[in-house]
């Protein structure tokens, strides 16, 4: 027999002599109470039922572990009688608790009989409702542990994906098309793409104090998604939830800020190399002239609010698996500073001088 189940064999056969040996002193010393109820009558006919049962309960339970198998007979016997008896147990229980409430001068005329019949129906109470209060009793204090104690609040929460700083730290660079002719000059994103939307155009003049004022991790875009309901949508809420119970409210508000800094700052022009790598790996989008883009550190490149939400649940890089935080600043802006010519994903640095055509208009006019 198992630990556990000799220590529940254990206290059924104490609980079943306590409370005989309980009923047995109470009704020699209470020979003398009487009421309006039948309390010594219940008194005895729960211990003849606790004498009953409680042997067939032990030996069910004894039964499973032994070497040598039961008699048959025996064990027919057994089986026969366990289940009426629970069922007398459960109309004794209720039988007891109607005399213990609907009484009306047992506890003052028979305080001994009173008492001896809330204990028996007390006990049936306590069995049953104990594992629900141990269970409730573990959950609280393990919510208490994981609120109130950083280390616990990590190991239940530890995080796959980057923060909001650590998403900071990547650089963002704008898309421009070759073929629309001059690459604008490097300026500040006036609507930035909300991390949440699928909206990667930028927003006109009309809407950009709607887009200023709804840009925070939480936001939604106005536009509607191009691709439905997706995994990262579902997994997603379950990220900022332990988000929220890793970091302190002054830590979510400095990285929201500087999150916001970034998308508010100025952004250089990109254009990669390769005509066929110009498409989201995540919403399978093409690019568009003016997008906000991402170049990790591996030289890849995804939408800024595709990859966003992506890195906030797994820090990795959709497409080589590397880690997209680590060196993320350093390795990038070289990329952007001495691209080479190479890479299918290193950004071709944009030209300010007129193309080749005006070049030829203006000297065959002069």
């Amino acid at each position: 027999m198992r630990p556990f189940s000799r220590f529940l064999a254990l206290l059924n056969v104490f609980l079943g002599i306590a409370q005989v040996f309980l009923g047995i002193v109470m009704l020699s010393i209470s020979s003398q109470e009487s009421c309006d109820r039948p309390l010594r009558a219940f008194v005895i006919v729960y211990m003849v039922w606790i004498v009953a049962y409680y042997p067939t309960r032990f030996a069910s339970q004894l039964a499973p572990h032994r070497d040598q198998p039961y008699n048959s007979a025996i064990t027919q016997f057994i089986k026969l009688c366990r289940s009426p008896l629970f069922i007398c147990g459960w109309a004794l229980f209720f039988y007891g608790n109607y005399l213990a409430f609907a009484s009306s001068s047992c506890r003052s005329e028979a305080p001994l009989l009173y008492s001896t019949v809330v204990t028996y129906i007390l006990i049936p109470h306590i069995l049953v409702t104990a594992p629900a209060a141990l269970f409730l009793l573990s959950l609280i204090i393990v919510l208490l542990l994981i609120i109130f104690v950083p280390s616990v609040r990590m190991f239940f929460f530890e995080k796959k994906g980057a923060g909001i700083a650590q998403i900071s730290q990547i650089p963002l660079v704008r898309y421009i098309d070759p073929q629309l002719g001059l690459a604008p000059a490097a300026t500040p994103v006036s609507a930035p793409p909300s991390l949440h939307g699928d909206s990667h155009a930028l927003r006109t003049s009309s809407n950009l104090a709607v887009a200023q004022s709804t840009t925070s991790l939480h936001s939604n875009s106005a536009r509607p998604r191009r691709h439905g309901l997706s995994y990262i949508h579902i997994v997603n809420p379950f990220a900022r939830i332990a988000h929220r119970l890793t970091r302190s409210r002054r830590q979510r508000a400095a990285e929201l800020e500087q999150y916001k800094k970034q998308l508010s700052g100025p952004v250089p022009g990109f254009t990669p190399g390769d005509a066929e790598d110009r498409m989201c790996a995540i919403c399978l989008s093409s690019y568009e002239d003016g997008e906000i883009l991402r170049l990790l550190p591996c030289k890849h490149h995804m939408h800024q609010s595709c990859v966003d939400e992506w890195l906030h649940i797994n820090r990795t890089c959709p497409l080589c698996k590397r880690e997209a935080t680590t060196g993320a600043i350093e390795a990038s802006e070289a990329d952007i500073e001495h691209p080479t010519a190479t890479s299918n994903c290193t950004p071709t640095p944009t030209s300010t001088s007129p193309p080749p055509e005006a070049v030829a208009a203006a000297t065959t006019a002069a």
